[in-house]
């Protein structure tokens, strides 16, 4: 998403950042797993689709995933500050568990409360938007 979906200059608030840090994480990915296949095709497109990523690619900087913030702007909860910290699972070489968190008290975390706390409007039925003659308990979230 960072360097072929558009809708990347609107969502990362730090797209440079956004860029190097991915870029930096696709190359430590390389130098562990150098004959991966999937991955070795995922560096082909973005070569040949992205001169951002190109340019990137080229200078062999290597970041580990470890912890860092992301600031983002979702088209509904705005502008939102996000920490990571990932974790290598040892039973399984080469996969992390990555866990996103708002720090509390902020706007950020207020706004993922009022997102998660939000349920379907009513229509004027009372339905909730299930369709006349539908079954309810099989009605989406």
């Amino acid at each position: 998403m960072v360097f072929l979906d558009p809708a990347a200059r609107h969502f990362y608030l730090d797209r440079a950042a956004a860029s190097r840090a991915t870029a930096g994480h696709l190359r430590e990915a390389s130098g562990i797993a150098p004959d991966h296949a999937r991955l070795r095709e995922v560096v082909r497109t973005l070569t040949a689709r992205s001169p951002d990523f190109a340019r990137l690619w080229t200078t062999h900087d290597v970041l580990a995933k470890t912890q860092d913030a992301k600031h983002l702007h979702h088209p509904v909860a705005g502008r939102l500050t996000l920490t990571y910290q990932s974790f290598d699972v040892r039973a399984a070489p080469g996969r992390q568990l990555v866990v996103y968190q708002a720090a509390p008290g902020t706007a950020t975390a207020a706004a993922l409360a009022l997102r998660g706390s939000r349920t379907p409007p009513e229509d004027s039925s009372g339905s909730h938007g299930v369709r006349p003659g539908a079954d309810p308990s099989r009605a989406g979230p």
